[in-house]
């Protein structure tokens, strides 16, 4: 949790260094305009540690150097019984003292975890109890019944000292039935303004990032920017409405000599900035001119991009550095046959649900997910593992009572931490995964259905961003077709939900407002994916590309010089690529795969024999003539990677 929050709150950081040269750059003043651009990036602030989760799951993580669909496959062999066992023993001696080496690790995670969440406890409830004193407060006044109140949210109280705001409604002392009428309209012009944009919520929201991200000096600075800009900006709505600055002036600073509220509220004269205020007032001759909605909204929307920027920045910075860490070779190690015990057993992923078994298999371990073959993996330390088919690892993680917890699987600069669960907690997990997928193997039995409504299941529909669903009627026929693959008709067991006879899988249909399916549900290997549907020029886009791409190509003779312009390590965040010669051929090898030959058929253009796919070398070249780019072309998309040597 820490370093999601850490990574949040720096990612935040440097969104708001590019809002303020932004802003300096091109000169921004207006108190309306500057508190969009900052409440924008409060809301970006508040939202960072999901967009550093959602934006880069976009990006394939666990990549692989071919796609190969994951719908509409044979799903293989039922999973036997679960079986391992896992004996949470304690290590004795010295490999007890080396095994516990991560658990002191852990421990001072711990301590900074807890000192983290204590502070921001803290925070949290200084928060909640001034909610509680505001919502007692506005619970002790009354409505005001003046004349010039009807219409208006107002209230008053012998207990409120000078005028605040919380949420719609505005706090007037018990005098304000008794000041005269350029007072009371300099009052309401301000407090209503702070009402129609909405600053108590916003600055509520202000302190709950406050207290979380309490360690960045950001949040704490942008709550009083905040705060400064909804002031001044509600100023110049008070002196629109009054016409007379100097007067304004006198009536801000009478205000600020009431007593102050207890609450969380958005209060008219803040003694910090009261001064500063006046000064403005009286210093500038004329108000800021009105700005409209349109231009806050822009500015608004324009921090969007560069918070999903920063997001994927700050999210794939490391992983190809770690990749490599990854992919270095690991030597392997005897370690103490009683740790071994201690590892096998189930662990799962709470987020999505995959189930790890690992069992022992003399002096080395078997890993493998729920339905899946188990593979071995060999010790390279006392609690770390590596696969030696791909470049994966496992690291075994020890409380300090000696018991594992947890494993961490490593794979493609990525981490993903599945926690130790009991035989009976996994049984009952892969009972429920091979019941779905026994409901899916089972017979059904088709039916005839209105003709009808398979009009409104024609259509396509996108399961991911390269594999789309395209749904097409012959008379009383429903026909699916798979990017990439043959058409197939199935069969209706219900209105809506539609069965294979190649294959194990059925098709649910969900219904739209306008009568057609607004997506299809795909049932397979016990789990449900969901594609919704989308125009049909996704679906010709993605397979004229997929055709394109695997048309044939002839090959050529190039000039064997121009492979020395090619030869090189290429990289995206996630991926690396190397181009090799040998004599007048150039190989191709994404890390971690193995070799193969590419052919020329223009002199930048090659193509491979092994998949349909395509490199394409730019004719952009670097200081010593190398290409500074490829593009690799393969299951409808293109993928670029720069050179990096």
């Amino acid at each position: 949790m820490l370093e999601i929050v850490v990574r949040a709150a720096i990612c935040t950081l440097l969104l708001a260094a590019w809002i303020q040269l932004c802003l300096w750059a091109l000169r921004l003043r207006h108190p309306k305009l500057l508190l969009a651009a900052w409440t924008a990036v409060l809301f970006a602030s508040v939202a960072m540690p999901a967009l550093q989760r959602v934006i880069p799951s976009a990006v394939p993580t666990l990549l692989s150097e071919s796609f190969a669909p994951a719908a509409i496959v044979n799903p293989g062999l039922r999973a036997p019984r679960l079986s391992a066992t896992a004996p949470a023993i304690s290590p004795s001696g010295a490999t007890a003292a080396r095994a516990l080496e991560p658990s002191r690790i852990f421990a001072w995670r711990e301590w900074l975890t807890g000192g983290y969440v204590l502070v921001a406890a803290f925070l949290l409830f200084r928060l909640l109890l001034g909610l509680i004193l505001s919502w007692r407060m506005l619970r002790a006044t009354q409505p005001v019944g003046a004349d010039w109140a009807v219409g208006k949210k107002l209230r008053t109280g012998s207990r409120i000292g000078a005028p605040v705001t919380i949420g719609a409604n505005v706090l007037l002392p018990a005098e304000c039935l008794n000041w005269d009428p350029r007072r009371r309209q300099a009052v309401l012009a301000h407090e209503g303004a702070h009402v129609a944009r909405g600053d108590f919520y916003v600055q509520l929201l202000s302190q709950l990032n406050r207290s979380v991200f309490w360690f960045s000096p950001l949040p704490w600075w942008l709550h009083g920017r905040l705060t400064a800009l909804a002031e001044l900006a509600s100023d110049d709505a008070a002196i629109e409405a009054l016409g007379d600055r100097p007067s304004y002036a006198a009536i801000l600073l009478d205000i600020a000599r009431l007593p102050r509220n207890p609450t969380v509220g958005v209060a008219m004269a803040r003694p910090a900035t009261v001064g500063q205020r006046i000064e403005r007032i009286l210093a500038e001759e004329t108000t800021p001119g009105r700005v409209s909605w349109l231009p806050q909204t822009a500015i608004a929307a324009a921090v969007a991009p560069l918070a999903m920027l920063t997001a994927v920045l700050f999210a794939q910075a490391a992983p190809l550095e770690a990749v490599k860490e990854q992919e270095g070779p690991h030597t392997r190690i005897t370690i103490d046959p009683k740790l071994l015990d201690s590892y096998v057993g189930f662990y799962r992923n709470a987020t999505t649900g995959s189930l790890m078994i690992v069992t022992r298999e003399d002096d080395h371990l078997l890993t493998g997910r729920a339905g899946q073959q188990r593979v071995p993996e060999y010790p390279y330390t006392d609690h770390d593992f590596f696969l030696t088919i791909s470049p994966q690892q496992n690291s075994f993680i020890i409380d300090a009572s000696g018991a594992v917890v947890r494993v961490v699987h490593h794979q493609w600069g990525h981490e993903e931490t599945l926690e130790r669960i009991t035989a009976e907690a996994a049984q009952q997990f892969e009972d429920a995964r091979l019941k779905r997928v026994a409901e899916e193997r089972a017979p059904h039995t088709a039916i005839s259905i209105d003709s009808h409504l398979l009009d409104g299941y024609v259509g396509t529909y996108q399961l991911n961003p390269q594999l789309v669903f395209t749904v097409t009627r012959d008379g009383d026929r429903l026909l699916a077709k798979l990017t990439g693959q043959d058409t197939f008709e199935v069969h209706p067991y219900g209105e809506r939900d539609f069965f294979y006879t190649i294959v194990a899988a059925q098709l649910s249909f969900v219904p739209g407002p306008d009568g057609k399916a607004s997506a299809v549900i795909l049932h397979q290997n016990g789990k449900d994916q969901t594609a919704p549907r989308v125009d049909a020029s996704a679906a010709q886009a993605a397979d004229a590309k997929r055709a394109e791409q695997s048309a044939p190509h002839t090959a050529i003779k190039i000039d064997p010089k121009l492979l020395d312009g090619y030869v090189g390590r290429y990289s995206t965040a996630n991926l690396e690529i190397t181009a090799t010669r040998e004599g007048d051929q150039l190989f191709m090898q994404v890390t971690g795969f193995g070799r193969y030959a590419v052919f020329p058929y223009t002199d930048h253009d090659f193509f491979a024999t092994v998949k349909p796919i395509q490199i394409s070398f730019t004719t952009e070249t670097d200081s010593t003539g190398k290409a500074t780019q490829l593009v690799r072309h393969q299951n409808g998309k293109d993928d670029v990677f720069t050179r990096e040597n």
